[in-house]
């Protein structure tokens, strides 16, 4: 098994993550709905292609560099003449795309890399005028962050955590730094959002879920409250554009 799939492995089975995907595919889908997105791009899609989840559209093309990842959503295609798979890092794939994009989805992994401004660099090679550019990452201003910081848990919200660690992950940005990181990329961010208030660590919404304390109903009502602590979800959502 290669350290791509040790990775992917681990990470599906991290506690409360298959409930949370549920909320940030929701928020995903909800915007490729309103952008009427036709023709999509999608950046690393692990084991979870977006294009289990959104299924209005014509054309669909996945880059995917770990090979078993890359198989693995070919399996899941089912032999759809309308989706496109290319096994190879985006460096390696931009010249086999073109500027005709509607939606560029970068699945999650920004703050997993040592070079994400070459990646913002590389796709404005392919966004057209109307492109939209759609990513997430973990807010370091999450509800969960905040209060292990008011509790004297952890040093400071930026500090990383064991998962951070564990998974390798490089950075830590609030909803206004992942803004900054965008504009001064040369983009114009469009929106940038939060969702789901997760009051504790993976770990413990798993422990109160088996528990049955935390029902589904709690967990609805946990993304809705959103409204109220608009900037302190657990992840950051990015909608922007080549400018």
């Amino acid at each position: 098994m290669s350290e791509t799939q040790n990775y992917h492995k681990d990470y599906d089975e991290l506690p409360f993550e298959n409930s949370l995907r549920k909320y940030r595919y929701a928020e995903l889908i909800g915007l490729f709905s309103k952008f009427k997105a036709k023709n999509i791009l999608e950046i690393g899609c692990g084991y979870h292609p977006i294009f289990e989840h959104y299924k209005d559209f014509h054309k669909m093309t996945i880059v995917e560099v770990d090979e078993n990842f890359y198989n693995a959503a070919i399996k899941k295609a089912n032999g759809n003449p309308d989706i496109k798979f290319i096994n190879k890092p985006i460096q390696d794939s931009i010249n086999d795309l073109s500027p005709e994009f509607d939606i560029i989805l970068i699945s999650g992994f920004l703050h997993e890399i040592d070079n994400p401004e070459e990646v913002l660099f590389l796709i404005k090679k392919i966004c057209n005028s109307n492109t939209k550019v759609i990513t997430f990452v973990p807010n370091a201003n999450s509800f969960h962050r905040v209060l292990a910081y008011e509790a004297g848990l952890i040093p400071s919200i930026y500090d990383f955590s064991e998962n951070d660690k564990k998974f390798g992950r490089r950075l830590v940005w609030d909803i206004n730094s992942f803004s900054e990181f965008f504009t001064s990329n040369n983009y114009l961010v469009e929106l940038s959002k939060t969702f789901f208030i997760k009051p504790f660590a993976h770990s413990q919404m798993e422990e109160l879920i088996s528990n049955g304390i935390f029902t589904k109903e709690v967990l609805d009502g946990l993304n809705n409250m959103i409204k109220y602590m608009p900037d302190i979800g657990c992840e950051i959502i990015i909608v922007a554009k080549s400018i």
